[in-house]
């Protein structure tokens, strides 16, 4: 008896974190849409969602789906106790694309501490 067609594939993983993602996320992507749309990773605690259509319903449905704390991973960017944009390398209206800035920059202004 031949083996099913995926016996021999690892169960899909996604680390944000590890470097071979990044160097070339597009076959981990296409996995995870493939065999898990809707993936735990349970050892960094979070969801990820891979389909473009569940993507786009999760996003318009903020009574059963929330990114409240962001899309960091990082605790320390949570939250009311958080680094503020300007403070944290990387992050801000400063690095944004230059046809973006000065709304972000507006909303950075007003958003306050």
């Amino acid at each position: 008896m031949a083996a099913p067609p995926d016996a021999f594939h690892d169960e899909v993983s996604y680390d944000p974190y590890d470097y071979a993602i990044h160097e070339d996320p597009y076959p981990t992507y296409r996995r995870l849409r493939a065999e898990a749309p809707l993936y735990r990773n349970d050892e960094l605690d979070f969801w990820a969602i891979s389909r473009h259509a569940d993507v786009a319903a999760a996003f318009r449905d903020h009574e059963r789906y929330s990114s409240a704390n962001g899309v960091s991973l990082d605790p320390s960017a949570w939250g009311p106790g958080r680094a503020p944009h300007d403070v944290v390398p990387g992050h801000g209206p400063a690095r944004a694309h230059p046809h973006a800035r000065p709304g972000l920059e507006g909303l950075h202004a007003t958003a306050g501490p």
